[in-house]
């Protein structure tokens, strides 16, 4: 990362059956939630959540809230990081 910031971990999983049929926003968004639930010590602590994907950065956007368009599992999913820094 050119900033000075790098990562203190990696990690991965495979998805399950009903995983592999999510459309490609709601996957990357589960391995946003997975990492935060694993890695669950950084709760309470600021950190950075870095993607790529920028329909998922204007859903869970903390400036924009959550769209009533959302399907309930992306609101499922804000609410959830909602609690974090």
């Amino acid at each position: 990362m050119d900033d000075g910031n790098r990562p203190i971990a990696f990690a991965s999983r495979t998805l399950y059956k009903t995983e592999e049929r999510y459309s490609q926003l709601d996957k990357e968004a589960l391995a946003i939630l997975w990492v935060v639930k694993k890695f669950f010590y950084l709760c309470g602590r600021h950190f950075t959540i870095v993607t790529d994907h920028q329909p998922l950065k204007y859903i869970f956007s903390p400036d924009k809230g959550i769209p009533a368009m959302s399907v309930a599992r992306q609101q499922r999913y804000a609410v959830f990081l909602s609690g974090l820094d």
